[in-house]
């Protein structure tokens, strides 16, 4: 046996056979001649080390590596790599322009500091984080001392037992031994595991409770061998198989207790460490950074490749030109000494190569060195400033009266710009458009409605309602139910009865004791909050469920009468049985029945229509509560006869206890169980809507994007609520594609034939449908179902789809599952490459859809904050998605445009006056710039003004931008700020300003200026002039594209100018070895110089004010247009 296992001298069950749990790779698997693994198992407190321990790092970097690893993902980008290779260039001799000096490094090695200071920063919180969790304590058996001590979590192995205590944290996925309740049960709550809140029940397997008894001080006498799954990351699925004296005990979820979840109402539990560290399935859930691009850093990408291309053709003209120029005058040169070398005096090729060197490193900064870094910074302090935003937090009130605060969060800062440019909204509806808290509304029993008096004025309204049980979720007042309820002679007494005892028993609500006021209340913790709905409209009217004891009996009330029945078998709801039923046995008959609830549209296929009575009635029903925006389920029960039940229980025994695709057997046993069923009746639920939904949805669809709801629900709900929430208006015209029941159970081609034909005759009509210029409207609602858009998503009807939702401004998406809404998504995505996307929603449900989007954001809601973490922006409720995009995402896409242009523009104007001076000296390569100074410039002399601007600055007041009265959000939609055309304006605005620099330096000192000894400043002290002056019209440029201005905007822009100067001081003063050393003192004297530069700060100022007036002057009558258009809609649907 392995070195690595504890006890290995112990004999017998358990200790008869070694470990083989780590996963072997495909090759060595093969040489070893050994089959892979498909299950792990243990045998307690004998641990395998060969597994990983207990320990968690989410951290990217260790204090080894981070140096060399953070280095290569730094240098993993095009940029850095590019002045990594352009350093090495300047270090050549031949084509050095810094003295074989590698002058870049110092802005390279400043960017690479400040970037790595920020990564250091944030992994420095992720292993402070992780420190913690791996310190905490928790207490282990030990066997040396045959006691439980105290260890860290990080010590813990698979196969160690421990002891958790009552609000302890569980420190790794264990499977329950025993327990301190009765039966084996405990508590848990699994808050930062799924984010909810109610208490989950759990037990150990009644055989392992029984072998180990109530007790955890005899765990050393007891041993078990446990098989069970390879780690994974599904959250409610587990199974496995116990043996131990002989019995083999089959394991699932309720018997498995996971990493992260907290210990409630339970005193202790042993349990047998099974997945540590990595394993644990809240480790396996975690989401991985998404590489995420904005649409702006794709477009910059491209035009750093146009950039670099005519850098390239720049280069190789110059280096031409001065090799032909070379060689038809290298004869009349002989002063310059150049025949010296004879390999460039005789060779063109050496010659060519070496000024295409020179020319390569002096127009290095045609791509700004500090772009990335910068645009990093600006994004990092827009999140922040998204972070802290007062008018983005959202306030509630639990249901335990407490006041949760729930501020927006930031996960994927570079996706800033990204909100300000999205054109299809997916949203979720349940707990994203609606607040997940639901009332209980209406009920249909034997085909009557019950419920239907919701004004005072009704005469079945019930004014009173104190003698009633106090309870969330219900709003129900209908006399006429009560009366026939209360008399036992009514004819409808019996089914109004049936159906309230299959509301207070067919559910998983855990049942929790507090007392107040000296009173003791008994507590519903329930899986969602319909199902509290339906427990507490049945405690309402006096049917109580007061909860589930030893021998699993449920007990309840009958109008104050204690009850119960024996629960034998609960089977879940999922969302793709979309039904949850539990087999009971009525302990006074001793008869068995089934009793199931769930979604019509599965449970009336389930039916037996011969035996079920008032089916129309009923339907009816369920149609007039989906017209008002209700959720419904309806309620069927079975009686099973002794017989039945014995044979299919051992059939359901076998499906739980096999290894092999359990759940699957477990799903085809219950389907023998779930058929022939008798209607009973149905439920009606109310999610109301959350604050200013429906003001959002306008405000979005009149900004000119579309908006896409997917949901669950049936057809008739969906639309209701799509026009509660102003999704649907009647001015809209409605085109619906569903499975017909005609064609329904007709062949797979049949059924897309119809589909396809219904979707033909949809797009006729839309086409049919144009204004006055002939142009298609898109005054279109298209509402598909989740069965039609299984054949709708193939080839051939899914062009067609994309057709007809392009003139559509809203799509509802009806019983569509969770694959089904990320499909949707990724169609519009993959099809649409030039538009954004944005997904929301606050389930578990909608991360896959989230993660598919361009843009994902979560609701941090009831149903957990899977999709929170999920997403890329977190927000409390969805009214703050109008925030979110309108300001700050219209705002930082304008912004960071501005700054991606504004860092090549003034790069232009430092870089061209080097190619124009050429002109003079035949294009020989020499720079005109001190190689010390000219490499600060994009990192000190023009780097900061721009990033406060970027940070800062607003164009429109925070109430304007939000009301979005002129659609000042349409020129993201539009890419109007940031596209080619927009480049390469810049890019040529920053040509003219560099010809004019140029002109009046070389003008004033160079050509024109001599000092009373008759002498000439040099073309070091005419590129003096040209730097100072790129300095101060960058510094310029942002003062006049800023809309706002304030003290400290001021003194940076004006203090980046006197640095530079400072600089130019102690240089030209101080550094022997500089190009321009004692120059400053000859250079200043100069009237030409400060005549020059006063025609250069009016004629470039003036010139990008005027295009600054320009620019906004076009803008605002786009502005006006777009409100112009907004009023002329608005007039058509009036």
């Amino acid at each position: 046996m392995s070195k690595n296992y504890i006890n290995v001298s112990k004999k017998g069950f358990g200790y008869d056979y070694e470990y083989e749990n780590v996963l072997i790779p495909e090759k060595k698997r093969r040489k070893l001649g050994r089959e892979q693994i498909k299950n792990r198992q243990i045998t307690s407190m004998r641990i395998d080390k060969n597994l990983c321990d207990n320990s968690i790092s989410t951290s990217k970097y260790n204090y080894f590596n981070f140096v060399p690893k953070n280095l290569i993902e730094q240098f993993s980008k095009i940029a850095n790599l590019y002045f990594l290779v352009i350093g090495f260039f300047q270090i050549i001799p031949q084509i050095s322009i810094s003295e074989g000096i590698p002058t870049i490094f110092l802005p390279l090695f400043v960017i690479l500091v400040v970037t790595a200071a920020k990564d250091f920063y944030e992994d420095y919180k992720r292993h402070k984080s992780d420190n913690e969790e791996n310190n905490r304590k928790t207490k282990k058996w030990d066997i040396q001392n045959n006691m439980f001590v105290e260890v860290e979590w990080a010590k813990l192995y698979v196969g160690d037992v421990i002891l958790v205590e009552d609000k302890d944290f569980l420190p790794a996925d264990i499977l329950v031994l025993t327990t301190s309740e009765p039966k084996g049960l405990c508590y848990i709550e699994t808050k930062s595991l799924d984010g909810e809140t109610n208490l989950k029940q759990r037990n150990a397997h009644k055989d392992l409770y029984q072998y180990y008894g109530p007790q955890y001080k005899q765990a050393n006498d007891r041993t078990i061998v446990f098989s069970y799954e390879l780690p994974n990351p599904l959250l409610h699925k587990f199974k496995g198989t116990c043996s131990f004296t002989g019995i083999q005990a089959s394991i699932d979820i309720n018997n498995f207790l996971l990493r992260g979840c907290k210990l409630k109402n339970t005193k202790w539990v042993l349990g047998l460490v099974s997945y540590t560290g990595h394993d644990t399935k809240i480790m396996k859930n975690n989401f991985n950074a998404r590489a995420k691009k904005s649409h702006l850093e794709k477009t910059m990408g491209n035009q750093i490749i146009l950039i670099f291309v005519v850098q390239i053709v720049l280069c190789f003209f110059c280096s031409l030109y001065y090799m032909i120029w070379y060689n038809s005058n290298a004869s009349y040169l002989p002063y310059l000494a150049i025949n010296q070398n004879q390999v460039e005096d005789n060779s063109d090729y050496y010659n060519f190569f070496v000024r295409f060197g020179n020319w390569i490193l002096i127009f290095n900064n045609f791509v700004p060195i500090s772009l990335l870094v910068t645009l990093e910074m600006v994004k990092f302090f827009q999140a922040i400033i998204i972070n802290l935003d007062e008018q983005m937090v959202y306030t509630c009130v639990d249901e335990k009266g407490e006041t949760v605060i729930t501020p927006t969060s930031v996960q994927s800062s570079n996706l800033n710009e990204e909100l300000g440019q999205i054109e299809y909204i997916f949203s979720d509806k349940t707990g994203t458009l609606t607040c997940n808290i639901m009332e209980f509304k209406k009920i249909s029993i034997n085909g009557i409605s019950y419920g239907e008096p919701q004004e005072r004025e009704h005469p079945n309204y019930m004014e009173d309602i104190s003698a009633f049980p106090k309870v969330t979720n219900v709003d129900f007042r209908d006399q006429s139910f009560f009366t026939a309820f209360k008399n036992e002679s009514h004819p409808e007494y019996l089914k109004i009865k049936k159906t309230l005892e299959i509301l207070a028993l067919t559910h998983t609500v855990i049942t929790e004791e507090k007392e107040e006021n000296g009173k003791k209340e008994i507590i519903y913790n329930a899986a969602s909050p319909d199902e509290l709905a339906l427990v507490n409209f049945a405690k309402y009217c006096g049917v109580e469920y007061k909860g589930i004891d030893e021998q699993q009996n449920l007990i309840y009330t009958f109008k104050g009468e204690n009850r119960q029945v024996k629960q034998l078998h609960v089977f879940d709801f999922d969302s793709t049985r979309k039904r949850q039923s539990v087999v009971i046995q009525d302990l006074k008959t001793n008869k068995y029945y089934l009793y199931t609830k769930g979604a019509d549209s599965v449970l009336f296929s389930l039916m037996d229509k011969q035996k079920s009575v008032k089916i129309q009635e009923t339907e009816k029903n369920l149609d007039d509560y989906g017209n008002i925006g209700l959720r419904t389920l309806l309620l069927c029960e079975k009686e099973i006869s002794n017989e039945e039940y014995q044979s299919w229980s051992k059939q359901y025994h076998e499906a739980c206890t096999t290894i092999e695709n359990r759940e699957e057997r477990m799903t085809e046993v219950q389907a023998l169980l779930e058929k022939d069923l008798i209607l009973v009746g149905a439920t009606a639920i109310e999610d109301k809507l959350q604050d200013q939904v429906g003001q959002t949805i306008h405000a979005l669809k009149s900004a000119g994007i579309k908006v896409w709801v997917l949901t669950g629900d049936k057809v008739e709900t969906a639309i209701n609520i799509g026009f509660s929430c102003k999704l649907l208006s009647h001015d809209l015209n409605q085109h619906i594609v569903k499975l017909r029941k005609d064609v329904e159970d007709k062949p797979e081609e049949i059924i897309k034939a119809d589909i396809l034909k219904q979707l033909r005759n949809i797009k006729k009509q839309i086409e049919t449908n144009v204004d006055d210029q002939n142009k298609v409207k898109d005054n279109n609602a298209f509402i598909i179902t989740g069965e039609a858009l299984v054949h709708a998503m193939v080839e051939g009807p899914k062009t067609l789809l994309l057709t007809i939702t392009n003139n559509c401004t809203s799509v509802l998406c009806c019983r569509v599952s969770p694959k089904q809404k990320q499909q949707i998504v990724s169609l519009v995505r993959d099809n649409k490459p030039n538009v954004s996307t944005l997904a929301i929603g606050d389930g578990a449900n909608d991360v896959n859809m989230i993660c598919a989007a361009h843009v994902g954001v979560g609701i941090k809601g009831l149903e957990g904050q899977q999709a929170a973490r999920a997403s890329d922006y977190s927000i409390g409720e969805f009214k703050i998605l109008r925030n979110l995009l309108f300001f700050h995402g219209r705002e930082s896409y304008r912004r960071n445009s501005k700054l991606v242009c504004y860092n090549f523009y003034k790069n232009i104007v430092l870089v061209l006056p080097q190619f124009f001076y050429s002109f003079y000296n035949n294009f020989s390569g020499q720079t005109l710039y001190d190689s010390y100074i000219y490499q600060l410039f994009n990192v000190f002399y023009a780097s900061l003004p721009i990033i406060i601007y970027a940070v800062y600055d607003y164009e429109f007041d925070y109430k304007v931008l939000l009301e979005n009265k002129k659609n000042y959000y349409l020129q993201g939609l539009k890419h109007q700020l940031f596209n080619t055309q927009v480049f390469w304006a810049w890019f040529f605005s920053g040509v003219c300003q560099s010809v004019i620099l140029a002109f009046f330096s070389y003008q004033s000192l160079e050509f024109s200026f001599s000092d009373s000894k008759g002498k000439t400043l040099g073309f070091w002290d005419s590129g003096t002039m040209v730097f100072g002056m790129a300095v101060v019209n960058a510094n310029l440029k942002v003062l006049i594209i800023s809309y706002e201005h304030s003290l400290g905007s001021l003194i940076i822009n004006f203090g980046s100018m006197a640095f530079y100067l400072l600089t130019l001081v102690v240089i030209s003063s101080s550094f022997t070895f500089s190009s321009i050393h004692g120059l400053f003192s000859d250079f200043i004297k100069s009237p030409n110089l400060h005549i020059g530069n006063i025609l250069i700060i009016a004629s470039t100022s003036m010139l990008d004010y005027f295009l600054e007036l320009w620019d906004r002057w076009n803008k605002q009558i786009q502005i006006e247009n777009a409100a112009l258009d907004i009023d002329q809609d608005i007039q058509q649907i009036n």
